[in-house]
């Protein structure tokens, strides 16, 4: 039997619970352990949707890098907001103008008479 497919194999085993969950090799951490663990990871919890089909192939694929799917789709997803960094800096380049012009017009409707009085004496 080849490498991958043991992996795959053993991968199912793990998603299924046949391997990993009898209670004399695992023990559940404790909530402030866990949330610990997070917090440096800097990960939060979120619930998705997906097609059984894509969650299939995203399994394969882990297998095959020798990841979990999970650490995979983390790793896509960073990997595309990396790739897309520059549409959020400018995004935020012109909402900080916006606030700045914002700024601005609000400053002369509050004090636009008073700056043209006192310019003009």
């Amino acid at each position: 039997m080849g490498t991958r497919s043991r992996k795959k194999q053993d991968a199912e085993k793990w998603e299924k619970r046949e391997l990993g969950a009898a209670e004399k090799y695992a023990a559940p951490s404790a909530k402030d352990e866990s949330d610990a663990v997070d917090s440096a990871l800097g990960l939060q919890l979120i619930s998705i949707r997906l097609q059984g089909s894509l969650i299939e192939d995203l399994k394969e694929l882990a297998v095959q890098e020798g990841l979990g799917y999970q650490p995979l789709m983390r790793m896509v997803l960073t990997r595309y907001v990396k790739e897309n960094e520059h549409k959020l800096v400018n995004h935020k380049v012109l909402r900080e103008r916006a606030k700045f012009k914002e700024a601005i017009e609000d400053t002369n409707r509050r004090y636009g008479k008073t700056l043209k009085r006192l310019a003009e004496s």
